[in-house]
């Protein structure tokens, strides 16, 4: 299967799981519970990342049956400062960022549970990559899990990375193209929580309904654009509006590039093609938003770029 072939059909699989080994909890309240009757028998599922199953099979129960309403937050997404562009730089060393009330927060996860690598100011991601659980990390916006990102353009961020063969790497088996995919979630692509099998119907702000009611039926992908890397040691700054990070299709209010107003989850997923294991050696830093006008940066950080509020795209 081709890597863009597996990121179509388990785009919104592997953001689920993801999800499911959040390092951090959302600071978000609960917003009641569905109303409505056990929903019917999902028909059997795709297999989701990381050996997890679909919504095949799954009854509804009473309060979070598919005959329910979507449960949504009770809290405020927080909107982004366009004076205040750098939503992460990782200078702080922990796993969180933001302060939860004025200014875009978050968490960072790595799919395999693993803590990040901040000790260098940057994330420093360094692993194999033997499964769908290992390949990926990123950022889940919180304490309400929604940004409202509309005073950007677009969204920055510097990296650079190789791909090698892993150990368990069959000798026959070589390595994928050296880049990574950039996703940007919204909630109108993200699974409406009644269908939300993997996040056991927790409250969430996803719209898309699947068209089979099966939430791993490629009916609810993610907007996302190739990011090609290269080993370093200068870090490559890699800037997109919104309308070049493409491919999204939620259903049935979903569109094909991201939502500003509503931005769930930033994701780089590793070239993973669910069989040929590899070793993966990436850097990210300075994740920031872009504003009209200025001039692309140079990609020397850490600090952050002083331009970063005026940035272009690049790509």
């Amino acid at each position: 299967m081709s890597f863009r072939r597996a990121v179509e059909m388990t785009g919104t699989s592997i953001l689920l799981f993801a999800t499911a080994a959040l390092i951090a909890t959302s600071g978000c309240s609960g917003g009641g519970t569905s109303s409505g009757t056990g929903g019917a028998p999902g028909t059997g599922g795709n297999k989701g990342i990381g050996g997890h199953v679909g919504a095949g099979g799954m009854n509804g129960t009473a309060g979070a049956g598919m005959g329910g309403g979507a449960v949504m937050p009770t809290c405020t997404p927080i909107a982004a400062d366009a004076n205040n562009p750098v939503i992460d730089d990782f200078s702080n060393g922990t796993t969180n960022f933001g302060d939860g009330t004025t200014t875009v927060s978050g968490t960072l996860l790595q799919f395999n549970g693993a803590a990040p690598d901040l000790g260098t100011g940057a994330w420093v991601i360094d692993q194999d990559v033997t499964g769908y659980g290992d390949s990926g990390v990123g950022i889940d916006f919180q304490s309400c899990p929604e940004s409202d990102m509309s005073a950007f353009t677009g969204l920055a961020f510097d990296i650079a990375g190789v791909i090698t063969a892993a150990a368990s790497t069959p000798a026959d088996g070589g390595v994928p193209a050296q880049r990574v995919s950039f996703q940007v979630s919204t909630a109108e692509d993200d699974v409406a929580s009644n269908y939300d099998s993997q996040s056991n119907f927790a409250p969430s702000f996803g719209q898309c309904v699947p068209v089979s009611g099966n939430q791993y039926d490629n009916t609810c992908t993610t907007p996302q654009v190739n990011v090609p890397i290269a080993a370093g040691p200068t870090l490559v700054t890699k800037s997109f509006l919104w309308s070049q990070i493409t491919g999204g299709k939620g259903m049935p209010n979903g569109r094909a590039t991201p939502n500003p107003a509503k931005i769930t989850h930033l994701r780089w997923i590793f070239p993973f093609d669910g069989m040929t294991p590899f070793h993966i050696k990436l850097t990210i830093d300075n994740v920031r938003g872009l504003t009209a006008g200025g001039t692309p940066d140079s990609g020397t950080p850490p600090p952050p770029p002083a331009d970063a509020a005026t940035d272009a795209p690049t790509d």
